[in-house]
């Protein structure tokens, strides 16, 4: 298991244009996803779950990545988080 922790920076926070940009990322990993917030815990691949959020800058996440493809994953998800937020 690979566990990436990231606080927003945008001023926007993570409205539902990046977040469906990042939904739709991480539906082409083929480990298991878990997004940890304080809201709760949810299926990152699952944007109608996803879309409840209201996460705002200063707002901390996890992204939890288990699978086949974790470290790939964790990474790739890592820079898309860094060019998308």
């Amino acid at each position: 298991m690979r566990e990436l922790k990231y606080q927003i920076q945008d001023p926007r926070g993570l409205h539902v244009l990046p977040l469906g940009a990042l939904v739709k990322m991480l539906c082409s990993c083929a480990s298991q996803v878990e997004f940890r917030c304080a809201e709760g815990s949810f299926n990152g691949k699952d944007l109608p779950a996803m879309l409840h959020l209201a996460l705002r800058r200063g707002d901390k996440f996890s992204i939890r990545f288990n699978g086949s493809d974790e470290e790939q994953s964790c990474a790739k998800t890592a820079n898309f988080l860094h060019l998308l937020l």
